[in-house]
């Protein structure tokens, strides 16, 4: 049966200095010991400076890698299982607070599973959603476990359909997909299907759990609702958008690598065609009124669920627009940069 010696708590951090000591402060307060792994990936803010001072302050066992230089949350991940001696590795984030109780329930999780079971997570929601930013993420979380029908060969429609209102996965069931915010896995597993991806951007916990499932089955990605991390997003849209802009270059070498239909947000290409055809049919005033509508048929329902501001109703779906946008500006960033070097292959 799996111990609190089998599991290694992993944090990757680049340039968390104003992060990562409230992290560690969450897990010393943890109501089970844990063992922690600190990746440095080439910090240069003196993250590991602050991490060795916040160490001699709080009862933790913990051992620090310094990678040389910085080369991608990818690297750091596949750094932690590198240097991870124990069966188990569980990864949160630098900007991650785990709830007290989130190492039991992880080592409970894993006491229950079967050989079967690869990878455990669960839900990361918004720290103290005060901020616009906060709830915005908390309204449109990106980062929760989907459900496992994304993982199948679904129709067009169901996935159109999953696409406008997904589903909240809010028991204890199998998933397609876990962010490696709070991720735990196997570590045989990970190292038996090649481990992270070097890839451009985020999206390495996407390509992990893809490479999972079609290696061990749909059965192998579990989601436990009690195992429960907040994430702080801070204050600034600026940050939540950048993150989609790596989301959206991981999905594009993820759809290079493997093929298959894209991780990629659809809304935004989908109303631009609509907007470019209205224009040419009609008038522009027609086309324009559309693109400002058509965001509010989308992402007006979600937002009334579950935000009480008038301002973020009247935000919101405008702001997930322009979130969905940059993703599909970071695919097209890699996707066109991969097709330009096929055909110069070619000449």
């Amino acid at each position: 049966m799996i111990k609190h010696s089998d599991i290694t708590v992993a944090i990757c951090t680049f340039n968390g200095v104003q992060r990562i000591t409230e992290c560690l402060i969450a897990l010393s307060r943890q109501s089970d010991d844990v063992s922690i792994l600190v990746v440095d990936d080439g910090s240069t803010d003196g993250t590991v400076a602050t991490v060795r001072q916040a160490l001699e302050q709080l009862d933790l066992r913990c051992q620090v890698v310094e990678l040389p230089e910085n080369v991608g949350i990818w690297a750091a991940r596949q750094a932690a299982v590198d240097a991870c001696q124990t069966d188990i590795i569980a990864f949160i984030d630098d900007d991650c607070r785990p709830t007290a109780a989130w190492a039991h329930e992880l080592l409970e999780a894993w006491q229950s599973a079967d050989a079967t079971t690869h990878l455990i997570g669960g839900p990361t929601t918004a720290w103290r959603p005060t901020s616009r930013n906060a709830r915005y993420n908390d309204v449109f979380n990106t980062i929760l476990p989907l459900d496992r029908r994304f993982g199948q060969d679904i129709g067009l429609l169901t996935r159109v359909l999953l696409y406008i209102a997904p589903p909240r996965v809010e028991s204890m069931e199998v998933v397609s997909y876990l962010a490696a915010a709070n991720l735990s896995a196997r570590v045989a597993s990970i190292k038996a299907v090649g481990g992270f991806p070097a890839i451009r951007g985020a999206g390495e916990d996407t390509y992990l759990c893809d490479t999972i499932r079609r290696t061990y089955g749909p059965e192998s990605i579990w989601s436990v609702p009690q195992l429960l991390v907040e994430h702080d997003y801070g204050d600034k849209l600026r940050g939540t958008w950048r993150r989609s802009k790596f989301y959206g270059r991981g999905a594009a070498q993820k759809w290079i690598d493997k093929g298959g239909i894209p991780s990629l947000r659809p809304g935004p290409p989908f109303l631009l065609g609509v907007v470019i055809l209205l224009g040419l049919l009609t008038s522009p005033w027609i086309a324009l009124g559309t693109l400002l509508v058509t965001p509010y048929l989308f992402w007006l329902p979600s937002t009334l669920k579950r935000t009480h501001h008038l301002t973020d109703w009247l935000t919101f779906p405008m702001f997930r627009f322009a979130d969905e946008s940059l993703q599909v500006v970071g695919f097209a960033s890699v996707a066109w940069r991969k097709f330009f070097k096929a055909v110069d292959g070619t000449r």
